[in-house]
């Protein structure tokens, strides 16, 4: 015969085994599924209930019913985490509150039949078993419904304040603290026993923690198979104030939007493929021509126009395909900004590269000039490349020839021009400031901004532009990164270094190597050095560095910025310094600085303000529930030596 423990673990791994294989692969079925088990779980609970009893160990047992309910906080949190959508959270609430009114309705259908003299009853059944029944099913469902809310509430509130390294625990520990938490209210609540309530909660305390510990064993198998998943589900806030407040076809509205674009982006993917197909199939026409024809002119005269420029080394011309749209025509290093393109090398002699590019197809001819940089001459093709052939591309070569002219100069220029800044970057001529930012409600320091100073006097926002403008701007990014992190240790304990990195730096590999190496929590401001072109791959960097958070700064300054906090939902939200002065005098700009900080509150970002300069400017911020301030009044920059 089979023991009580024995079959408890059984109906644990039946419970949790189906929601797991389920989320293993999103299919356009796995909601279904994934409801249908938690309806079957309700079901089960509320028909089994106490027709019997688990002994697990000593006094220590486990009704039917209540393993069932164990079954349904593990598979609501699955099916949640899954859908990372408050319509999930909803779905399941009036799911909960379908089955528990079916299973009323059918009890007082039940309990009907056996009080009438005309249904024979061969069991001998007692009507009043249904009696205490019926209470528990309404009591209990709107109970089970609270902890659920509680239950997702807990993660929101995690995944707000801590890194996404720290979550796993916090799954497991928030499952069990609200499953030990129901062997306190639901005796309390619901069964309202006549005498013993102390001893009879103590039991039931017992019963409910030796619950969720079981299930928390196929808990930590899903925290620790499915990351990506959780990864995704902690990037996505659910706003469960807006449960109710939202209307349902707000939600519905939202979700077909999300679907919309999900289609899209598939059509565009097999479109890219099918693209890429044929870029192979007219590279290789290409390839194949008589060298003595005329695509081998347009390359001799490619070749003798780029050695003229100073500094040009190696130009040898071969061909290649880009079969994913990158940044053209731009200046960089062999690290550069823009995306990893992919490549299909056909010879190695010879370089044309064609691109299907934001105007239509172009000719890329790329420069690979001296210390590592490299630039791409774009030459619009202004024709469909899908329906284009060899010839068709040859007729451009008497344009080129007039084309090239000034683009080879203005590339010539732009060379000139990155010398002064190489010369910076090589001999590193800065260093860093660090500025705290303080609040002012408790005194505390919760960032130290890292500023970067240089040693001619140049602008430090002059400079940064000019580096943009001759495709240096990661280069000298990444050197006011390395300084700043050399000088972590000086932050205070507690407190997070912030630094400034336009999107493409902070999207680059060796950017994220720098990140990842440091151990003390990192925020990135997001500066308007360049056009954020990818938010999600923002989003996805920021997933994979779980002790980095963004900022967005100069946060009313221009579109852009309020464009920034609506796609980012960052941890900390920058008033520019236009916003705040004068503050307290100009109650148009209390208007809008009370929108911002109402805007950050419901994206649960921080607010700080910049530039501080005078107490009643803090004034006015507190009277707006601003106390994160930044500025002379506070604290003025300070040098942040490296520590070796």
């Amino acid at each position: 015969m089979m023991s009580g423990l024995a079959l408890f673990l059984i109906s644990v791994a039946l419970y949790a085994g189906i929601p797991l294989l389920v989320a293993a692969r999103r299919t356009r079925f796995q909601f279904v599924l994934l409801y249908g088990h938690i309806a079957s779980v309700l079901t089960l609970g509320g028909l089994l209930g106490a027709v019997y009893v688990l002994p697990l160990s000593g006094d220590v047992a486990l009704l039917a019913g209540q393993v069932a309910y164990g079954a349904f906080m593990f598979s609501t949190m699955v099916t949640v985490i899954v859908g990372r959508d408050l319509q999930v959270v909803r779905n399941i609430i009036v799911l909960t509150v379908s089955v528990d009114t079916l299973v009323y309705l059918m009890f007082r259908v039940s309990q009907t039949a056996l009080t009438s003299s005309g249904i024979p009853d061969p069991l001998g059944v007692p009507s009043s078993i249904f009696d205490q029944s019926l209470r528990i099913v309404v009591s209990g469902g709107i109970l089970i419904v609270a902890e659920l809310l509680l239950l997702l509430g807990l993660l929101e509130v995690a995944k707000r304040r801590l890194p996404s390294a720290a979550m796993a625990p916090v799954y497991l520990l928030a499952y069990i603290g609200i499953v030990t938490l129901d062997g306190v209210l639901f005796p309390a609540l619901v069964l309202l026993p006549p005498d013993g309530l102390g001893a009879f909660i103590t039991a039931s305390v017992e019963a409910k923690f030796l619950l969720a510990v079981a299930f928390s064993v196929p808990l930590a198998v899903f925290v620790a198979a499915y990351r990506p998943t959780l990864l995704r589900f902690e990037a996505t806030e659910l706003h469960l104030h807006t449960l109710i407040s939202a209307s349902r076809d707000d939600l519905l509205e939202s979700l077909d939007r999300q679907r919309t674009e999900l289609e899209e982006n598939r059509r565009n993917l097999r479109r890219n493929e099918e693209r890429a197909r044929h870029l192979a199939t007219l590279a290789r026409r290409i390839a194949s021509m008589d060298s003595q024809g005329n695509l081998d002119g347009l390359l001799d005269r490619l070749g003798s126009a780029l050695a003229e420029i100073p500094g040009v080394h190696n130009h040898r011309v071969g061909l290649t395909v880009e079969v994913e749209t990158g940044v053209t025509a731009a200046l960089g290093s062999d690290d550069p900004a823009a995306p990893p393109r992919h490549r299909l090398w056909l010879g190695d002699e010879r370089t044309m590269v064609i691109d299907e590019g934001p105007f239509g197809p172009t000719l890329l001819l790329p420069l690979t000039l001296g210390a590592g940089a490299r630039a791409a001459l774009e030459i619009r093709v202004g024709e469909d490349l899908e329906s284009a052939g060899s010839e068709d591309l040859l007729d451009l070569v008497p344009q080129l020839s007039t084309l090239l002219r000034p683009i080879v100069g203005g590339a010539r220029k732009t060379w000139t021009d990155r010398a002064p800044l190489l010369e910076v970057i090589q001999s590193s001529a800065l260093h860093i400031v660090g500025q705290p930012v303080i609040d002012l409600s408790t005194g505390r320091v919760v960032l130290v901004e890292a500023l970067s100073r240089f040693a001619d006097g140049t602008s430090p926002s002059d400079r940064f532009a000019e580096a943009a403008r001759v495709g240096l701007l990661v280069e000298l990014e990444q050197l006011a990164l390395r300084l700043a992190l050399s000088a972590v240790a000086r932050v205070p304990a507690g407190a997070s270094l912030a630094v400034n990195l336009s999107c493409g730096t902070f999207l680059t590999p060796s950017t994220q190597e720098m990140l990842a190496a440091v151990q003390r929590p990192i925020v990135v401001e997001i500066t308007e050095n360049e056009q954020v072109d990818d938010y999600a791959a923002l989003l996805a960097v920021s997933a994979r560095l779980p002790h980095v958070r963004l900022a967005v700064d100069d946060t009313g300054a221009g579109y852009s910025s309020l464009s920034h906090v609506l796609r980012l939902e960052p941890a900390f939200v920058k008033l520019d310094r236009t916003l705040v002065a004068g503050l307290e005098l100009d109650r148009a700009r209390r208007v809008v600085v009370g929108g911002l900080a109402a805007l950050a509150l419901e994206l649960g970002s921080e607010v700080i303000a910049e530039g501080v300069e005078r107490q009643a400017e803090a004034d006015a911020l507190g009277e707006l529930g601003i106390t994160l301030v930044q500025g002379w009044l506070v604290g003025r920059p300070e040098r942040l030596a490296p520590i070796d």
